[in-house]
């Protein structure tokens, strides 16, 4: 009898240990911030949509595309909050230069990448009858769309922009950076990170897996977001370079 309780003590202290490591390995992914906690949050919905409203491999995909729009929405803020009020009129305008600038060419970026993902990954029957790459990138994107994807973009959105306001305004963030290091840093959080989800959507699409396959994705994305918002916190803290960064997942 002493034996089964010892043996009944050993587990739950072992079951104890296990929780308290994968608490502290989370803090330290997260860095403590409720920032990442809410953007872990809005990923999680991922996992209701594959198990539970039928999402495939190409509406998940969709999504984390979308995600850029999202990011780059809320770059254009950082360029034009970068290094707060330094430089007078003549900073403004640069900001608002850079801001319309970058608006071009992250736009063509996030083109090419969508119609990668429809072409990869979509129905390339939605494409009939259309020309140019705007239409065929809205017409190979809308089978994906629908109520719960909308709401997964909405969380996806508060999530970055509570860090926007939480991290980098409130927290100034924006006074040690520069609207030039912004305008790049972006490309250096989110190039590696939709590189290795395309990898992995496409082996899962190309073998036939189970649908359920397509979930693998959210904990790695999930991983890869808190490793890069955590790293991107200690380099403003440290007033680093996002250039010297680059190939560093990460969000807002």
């Amino acid at each position: 009898m002493s034996d089964a309780g010892s043996d009944f003590r050993s587990r739950g202290y072992t079951s104890r240990m296990s929780l308290a490591r994968g608490i502290e390995g989370y803090r330290r992914l997260t860095d403590g911030r409720s920032s990442a906690t809410m953007l872990v949050v809005a990923n999680l919905w991922d996992l209701a949509g594959v198990f539970l409203l039928g999402w495939n491999v190409f509406i998940l995909t969709a999504l984390f595309w979308a995600e850029n729009l999202v990011l780059g929405l809320l770059n254009v803020g950082r360029i034009l909050f970068a290094g707060g009020s330094s430089g007078g009129p003549r900073g403004i305008l640069a900001r608002m230069f850079l801001s319309a600038f970058f608006l071009v060419h992250y736009g063509i970026f996030c083109m090419v990448h969508g119609l990668a993902v429809v072409s990869l990954l979509g129905d390339m029957r939605s494409l009939e009858g259309r020309s140019g790459p705007i239409g065929m990138l809205v017409a190979g994107m809308t089978p994906a769309v629908s109520w719960s994807v909308i709401v997964a973009v909405a969380l996806l959105f508060a999530s970055h922009l509570y860090s926007f306001g939480v991290n980098y305004l409130r927290g100034g963030e924006y006074r040690r950076t520069s609207p030039d290091r912004e305008m790049i840093g972006v490309y250096g959080r989110i190039v590696v990170l939709h590189a290795a989800v395309m990898v992995g959507a496409l082996l899962i699409a190309l073998t036939g897996l189970p649908r359920a396959f397509a979930a693998a994705l959210i904990p790695f994305k999930i991983i890869l977001d808190l490793r890069g918002h955590a790293r991107e916190r200690r380099r403003y803290a440290a007033g680093s370079d996002p250039i010297r960064s680059a190939g560093s997942p990460g969000t807002v």
